[in-house]
């Protein structure tokens, strides 16, 4: 209360009487640092008149001065200067507690546009808590805190891993996260942000998921136990196991790991695969696995493939023709494509069997140059292939 007069005093010092109920005509008092920038400070020794001591230093103002920027801070009150004067002079005095109001306005301007140049430099550094750098064996859901950066009204936070790398904004000092897989390391840290950029980064830390439970053996269901006459390839199939993040199928012509055909992995609950031999028993089993490890083995159950395709029919043949004469030293032999032939074994003889063989080969293509010579009668004829047998000769044609 700049204004009041009316003073008492508690204990060593001075208070102004200042509740509501003692006060009227309220007005807000705007006067702050534009006014004490005008008033100078002095030092001085009173002169001896109006009876002041003059033995003392004072710090104070020139009361003239502080009229010319703050009237409301300067009284006038009456003394006789000396003691010979009849009538006491006009003089002025400065009311202190004024001063003192101004200078609350003034520090509350000066702390409004500190804060505000603050604002306008980036923050400092965040400090990291929890989790700790190095922390194992950290649940899937993480809280991350960190103390509060000076300056920072804001704050990223970076959480990396070898292949992916996650950015949240948050205004407050801690983010909740829940993270997708177990034994996974992330790496991590904190940005401070405000109006005036982005502050330096935290250091970077580093954690590490937990490990799960090892996941139990996968129950199988198809091919059944001891199916027979399977196709070369299958489709093998099990129920999925709590907390497996995959599988291996393993098949084998013996009930264990001594004769593995087969070891294939994979995410899913099925997977096709094939074996290389037909009528031929085979065992199959499952493993289930995470990155705790690996569970014990299904059930070993056993299949038993089809029988080998039949052969392929005789082959028709094309050229040259039955009875032909070619009159050529090489002659080029053709048949149709057998349904189900990988390749031919092509036969000419001298006579109508093999008896006297001068040209025999195995070849894929359909056609075969032979050598042969003028005035001679040839006898030829293919057999069909596939990789598990060969079929009934064709016909025997002849040419000369």
């Amino acid at each position: 209360n700049g204004n009041a007069s009316i003073q008492t005093v508690i204990g060593t010092g001075f208070t102004t009487y200042s509740d509501s109920v003692s006060k009227r005509n309220i007005q807000p008092f705007h006067s702050g640092t534009d006014v004490l920038r005008q008033i100078n400070t002095i030092s001085f020794n009173y002169n001896g008149k109006a009876h002041l001591p003059t033995d003392k230093t004072f710090i104070g103002v020139i009361a003239e001065d502080v009229r010319n920027c703050a009237p409301y801070a300067v009284d006038t009150f009456y003394a006789k200067l000396d003691t010979t004067d009849t009538e006491p002079t006009a003089l002025l005095a400065v009311k202190n507690e004024a001063i003192m109001y101004t200078a609350v306005n003034s520090i509350k301007e000066l702390d409004t546009r500190i804060t505000g140049l603050e604002q306008t430099v980036p923050p400092a550094k965040p400090i990291l808590i929890s989790p700790v750098n190095g922390a194992t064996e950290v649940p899937l859901e993480v809280t991350f805190t960190w103390h509060a950066a000076e300056r920072a009204t804001s704050y990223r936070i970076v959480i990396t891993t070898s292949r992916t790398a996650i950015e949240r904004l948050v205004s407050d000092t801690f983010l909740v996260m829940t993270f997708p897989a177990y034994c996974t390391a992330y790496r991590w840290w904190v940005e401070g942000i405000n109006i005036g950029g982005t502050g330096i980064a935290s250091d970077e830390w580093s954690f590490t998921t937990a490990t799960p439970a090892i996941p139990d053996a996968p129950v199988l269901i198809s091919p059944a136990d001891s199916a027979s006459e399977l196709p070369l390839s299958n489709k093998f199939t099990w129920n999925a196991s709590e907390m497996a993040d995959g599988y291996q199928l393993y098949i084998s012509s013996s009930p264990d790991y001594s004769r593995i055909i087969d070891k294939i992995s994979t995410t899913d609950t099925s997977v096709f695969a094939s074996v290389p031999s037909y009528s031929t028993l085979y065992y199959w089993w499952c493993v289930a696995y995470n990155c705790g490890g690996k569970s014990t083995e299904s059930d070993i159950w056993s299949f038993t493939t089809q029988l080998p395709p039949p052969p392929p029919a005789p082959p028709v043949l094309a050229l040259p023709a039955n009875g032909d004469t070619t009159g050529a030293e090489n002659v080029i032999l053709s048949w149709y494509k057998a349904t189900g032939a990988t390749g031919y074994k092509v036969f000419v003889s001298l006579t109508p069997d093999d008896s006297k063989l001068i040209y025999q080969s195995f070849i894929k293509d359909t056609f075969a140059l032979v050598k042969t010579e003028f005035d001679k009668i040839y006898y030829w004829w293919v057999v069909a292939c596939n990789p598990y047998a060969c079929g009934e000769k064709s016909e025997v044609w002849h040419f000369l």
